[in-house]
């Protein structure tokens, strides 16, 4: 997270110290690589408690998008930030999903392989 309000630069290790996860974990979910929703519902937090507009932190290309919470009205809509969320979890899930039936067709390739092996 970039520095705003004078305060110093969050950085990964930061995010994660302040809500007990590994740097790695934080990494993996802003790279967009899966993990617990749990980790990734605090990881948002920390953005939002922070005063991050979360709309800004979860479209890809932000660059249209406000960093800060505006206002009141920014705070008072949940539904599009609910429906950003939602859509990002999806996403997460998908990509965990594909990378298990991945794994789990190498695991049965490589059994089918040791079976066929005298």
């Amino acid at each position: 997270m970039g520095k705003h309000y004078g305060e110093a630069e969050w950085t990964q290790a930061a995010v994660a110290k302040r809500i007990g996860l590994t740097q790695n974990i934080v990494w993996r979910i802003e790279q967009g690589e899966g993990g617990k929703i749990e980790n990734w519902l605090k990881v948002m937090g920390v953005y939002e408690s922070r005063g991050y507009n979360l709309n800004w932190v979860l479209t890809k290309n932000n660059g249209q998008v406000s960093k800060l919470q505006l206002d009141e009205v920014t705070k008072k809509s949940p539904e599009p930030i609910r429906d950003a969320i939602v859509r990002t979890l999806d996403k997460h899930l998908t990509a965990v999903d594909e990378k298990l039936d991945a794994k789990m067709a190498e695991l049965s390739e490589l059994l089918t392989t040791h079976l066929r092996t005298p």
